[in-house]
Parts: C-alpha cells; sequence; structure tokens
C-alpha cells in the first residue's frame, strides 16, 4: 500500500515540481534507511521501517523513469533499456555484495552502513547530472490534473507492464525451485537458470538499441511478449534441464525491452506539444505494473500448491502471450484521435 500510494503522489509532485527534487531526496533516503533495518528491536519497529523503505523505493522508481523520459526526449533516443539495464546490473552487483557479506560474516549493521555509505557516495556523484524535468518550467499548467484513468492507451500499456512484472517476477522466485523439483537439479546448478535470466536480460537492455531502432516500440513490444511466452512454455513443456536453462534464458531476452518500452510509450502519451508532460502517464502505468512483482510469485506459489510447478509456470507463460494482443489494442488507439 506504501508503494501504492508513493507512486501517485510522487508522480504528482514531479508533474509541479520536476523529477530531480524527488530523486535526489529518494535515493538519499533509501541508504539511510538500511541501517535502521538492522536497529529494529521488534516486529512493529521492522515493519514500519519496511514501510518507510519501500515508500522511497516507490518514490525513487517512479521519479527516476520520469528524469530517463526526459533524457530520451532531449537526446532523441530509445535509450529506456540501457537505463534499465543499469537497474538490472544494480541488482546483480547487490546480490553479489550480499553474498560476499555474508561469506565474510559480516554483522547485517556492517553490511548495511557499507551499503548505505556506497549509495550515498553514488548519488553524490551523480547529483549534479539528474536533469530537473519539465515540471519546473510548466507548474501553471500541470497543477490541473490529467485524467489519465480515462485513456485506453494507458491502460493496456499497463496491462503490457503487468504481464511482464508477473512474468519476471515469477522467474525470479521460482525458476531455481523449479529446476530443483521438477527438473532433479541440485540447488547450486538451479540457480544458474535464473542467473540466466538476469544475464540475457541486461545484455539485451544493455545493446538493444539498434534493436529497437530498427523494430518500433510496437512490433518489440510483440516480439518480445512471444519470445518470453515461447521460452517459460519450452521450460515447461519439454522435459530435459536443458530446455529449462535454455527457456529461462528466452524469457529474460524476450521481457528485457518490455518494461522500458512501455514507460517511453506511457511518457510519450502524456507529452504535450512543447515536450512536457508525462509525469501521472508514468505513475499510473509503473503503480499498476508493480502490482504484478507484488501478486504473480504468491499466485504462481498457490497455483504450484494445488497442482505444480509446470502448471503455474504454464499459466505464466499464457499470461506471458497477453502481451501480444494487448500490444497491438494499445498500437490502434494510440492512433484514435483525441476524444474518440
Amino acid at each position: 500500500m506504501s508503494g501504492w500510494r508513493s507512486r501517485r503522489l510522487a508522480a504528482r509532485i514531479c508533474a509541479v515540481h520536476g523529477s530531480r527534487g524527488v530523486l535526489i531526496g529518494s535515493t538519499l533516503l533509501c541508504p539511510l534507511l538500511l541501517p535502521v533495518l538492522a536497529l529494529s528491536q521488534s516486529p512493529l519497529q521492522l515493519g514500519l521501517s519496511l514501510v518507510a523503505l519501500g515508500a522511497s523505493v516507490a518514490a525513487m522508481d517512479v521519479s527516476m523513469n520520469i528524469a530517463a523520459v526526459t533524457v530520451v526526449r532531449d537526446l532523441r533516443r530509445p535509450l529506456m533499456p540501457q537505463f534499465h539495464a543499469g537497474f538490472s546490473i544494480g541488482g546483480l552487483v547487490g546480490s553479489l555484495g550480499s553474498a560476499a557479506a555474508a561469506q565474510a560474516q559480516w554483522t547485517p549493521m556492517r553490511h548495511f552502513l557499507v551499503a548505505a555509505l556506497v549509495g550515498l557516495i553514488v548519488t553524490a556523484i551523480v547529483a549534479r547530472s539528474i536533469p530537473g524535468g519539465v515540471g519546473e518550467r510548466h507548474r501553471q499548467e500541470t497543477t490541473e490534473r490529467a485524467n489519465v484513468l480515462k485513456s485506453p492507451v494507458l491502460w493496456l500499456l499497463a496491462s503490457v507492464a503487468l504481464c511482464s512484472a508477473i512474468a519476471e517476477g515469477a522467474a525470479a522466485d521460482w525458476s531455481a525451485l523449479f529446476m530443483v523439483r521438477e527438473r532433479g537439479m541440485g540447488d547450486a546448478a538451479a540457480a544458474y537458470a535464473y542467473a540466466g535470466f538476469s544475464v540475457t536480460m541486461a545484455f539485451a537492455r544493455w545493446f538493444g538499441e539498434p534493436v529497437q531502432r530498427r523494430l518500433g516500440p510496437h512490433r518489440l513490444l510483440a516480439a518480445g511478449g512471444g519470445l518470453a511466452a515461447t521460452g517459460l512454455a519450452l521450460a515447461v513443456v519439454v522435459p530435459f534441464p536443458a530446455a529449462g536453462y535454455l527457456g529461462f534464458g528466452l524469457a529474460g531476452l524476450g521481457l528485457a525491452f518490455l518494461f522500458p518500452v512501455v514507460m517511453d510509450l506511457a511518457g510519450e502519451a502524456g507529452e504535450r506539444a512543447d515536450g512536457s508532460g508525462g509525469e501521472r502517464e508514468l505513475g499510473l502505468v509503473t503503480t499498476i505494473a508493480y502490482t504484478g512483482f507484488l501478486a504473480g510469485p504468491p499466485i504462481v506459489g498457490g497455483l504450484a500448491h494445488v497442482s505444480s510447478l509446470v502448471v503455474s509456470l504454464g499459466f505464466v507463460a499464457l499470461v506471458t502471450a497477453l502481451i501480444i494482443p494487448a500490444t497491438w489494442l494499445a498500437k490502434r488507439a494510440a492512433r484514435q484521435p483525441a476524444g474518440v
């Protein structure tokens, strides 16, 4: 709930004041809250700390995407996948750092203090380069709330991001367990399934700008959704470990562009003639999309409990395939004149 409300509030603030202040503030607050987690002495204290951290991360997520859209507009280059590649690489670095801290037997406080220090230093280095966004120059225009809830394009784009988030969350939380339970792999070997998923996703995002230029956003979304669905289906239908590794790798490759390209299109849907706008549109789409990260893994687990991981991940493959018609409908809706 804190994430939902924080994303909506962050989008409104960015619309009026620009994204820079929200992004810097939330990026500074996130690492400062890490040591607070280690100081928690009760479930209530821990819960309140996690709520604060979740709200900060949500505000950072929205303002970060808004700032990225500003850069994309200014440079007129499809760079959003590369920004999201940074997110993927950050997750990989964070997991490796956690593994190293555990290996060194660091206490949670020591680990969080080091992580907080690194986060603060990085923020200080890049703060001056963060764009202010167009909101600072258009306060009077953006104080009137745009009725984004009536936009079919945004709801369709949000559904694409939602399906993508469900698939990504399922792969993150269940791919290794799937390889253990359904394919008989050991724990260490099974972990390579998600590693392959992550590496192919980061690689495609980092080097995928020419692909996006060649295919265009809508064809790229449809192709990515089809490839991800095919990869997940391959992993669950073909009962061999090699097919599982290949399938999850293809899923990472297909999902790589979906979320960043949807952010691009959501910002474009709210763009004004002078290049401003899009903040509330991004807030709506990200809010809906992130329910997929929250709801997807429990849904997969619930289906697996009453059936098997083969069935539950097969269901995720079907959900991922819905990206194709949703993208087609979004493209059609974007061509409709306003008010039609």
